[in-house]
């Protein structure tokens, strides 16, 4: 399955594809902030996050996108 997703994270408004399912998911944007901060702007389900001084919105991003992919119908 495949849905465009927009949320926002301390500011940062992030628009991005979720590919998958509950279980094995990706998300990639082309937004900056993502970009920098995650794997060239991908996120996948197992997805390590650098450690940085804004680990938790990186946090954040990475709850918001997997609660996206637990949702009924996803």
């Amino acid at each position: 399955m495949e849905k465009t997703i927009t949320f926002s994270v301390q500011g940062n408004v992030i628009t991005g594809k979720l590919h998958g399912n509950a279980h094995l998911w990706t998300f990639e944007s082309d937004n900056e902030y993502i970009r920098s901060n995650f794997n060239n702007g991908r996120i996948s389900k197992h997805s390590i996050v650098k450690q940085s001084k804004c680990e938790q919105a990186l946090n954040m991003i990475y709850s918001v996108v997997c609660e996206e992919a637990e949702l009924p119908g996803f």
